[in-house]
């Protein structure tokens, strides 16, 4: 009896840890620098847009759009398809990635998943690999890190975030990160930080907006983002 009922509890713990969260409301990958581990389910396509605006002395003003299309292809695998656009004075300079990520495990407490995305641009960011994870806190907080090497023709680097994320019960969600990215201007890996607001307006439509402020010469000084993010197809 008491083999049975520690064996109970035991399944029922890995549940809990390991376990589908019940969730039917939109995720987005917007506007933080990180990615959540979250995949979308097969068939299901959803469209990230965003603006943004950013500036310093190493870099310049430059202002940009983002759209990121996702493709849920089978359980737990999307592809991803990006188009950045960036506009700095009277020249522009536009790319287009091509990716997939891959969730590994989905639980109420922990997610994790893997990123792999290129850029097919020849003077654009090069391919990057990621591990993605998040860890669910008490009281609606949790904790999503990123790491992973960036390679192009001619160097090896690596990306990294750490963010700190809180959730009211899917009606808005704030957080603060840290961040070793590249920007889309091209000037190399550069730390930063940035604050966020997503807030739901339906359960497949949600609006952003991202503060971002520089730490390394190699990215804008200050930044601002903001955009939408749109989900659509068979549940």
């Amino acid at each position: 009896m008491q083999k049975t009922l520690l064996s109970l509890m035991a399944a029922l713990a890995a549940s809990f840890l390991l376990g589908a969260p019940a969730s039917a409301a939109i995720i987005a990958d917007r506007p933080s620098l990180s990615t959540g581990p979250e995949a979308l389910d097969a068939g299901i396509f959803q469209l990230e847009l965003g603006t943004r605006y950013a500036g310093g002395p190493a870099t310049g003003a430059a202002a940009g759009f983002d759209a990121v299309q996702r493709f849920g292809l089978i359980p737990g695998l999307e592809l991803r398809v990006g188009a950045p656009l960036t506009v700095s004075g009277a020249t522009a300079a536009s790319s287009m990635t091509l990716g997939a990520k891959w969730q590994v495990l989905s639980g109420y407490l922990l997610s994790l998943g893997a990123l792999a995305e290129a850029d097919l641009n020849p003077l654009g960011g090069g391919t990057q690999a990621a591990f993605l994870g998040t860890l669910g806190l008490p009281a609606g907080f949790s904790l999503t890190v990123n790491a992973g090497p960036v390679w192009s023709a001619s160097s090896l680097d690596w990306s990294g975030a750490l963010l700190l994320g809180y959730d009211s019960g899917e009606l808005w969600q704030v957080f603060g990160e840290v961040a070793r990215y590249s920007d889309s201007a091209g000037n190399g890996m550069g730390l930063g930080a940035d604050l966020g607001l997503s807030v739901l307006v339906t359960e497949d439509l949600v609006w952003d907006l991202a503060l971002l402020k520089g730490m390394s010469p190699e990215v804008p000084d200050w930044g601002v983002t903001s955009g939408f993010s749109l989900r659509w197809g068979s549940r």
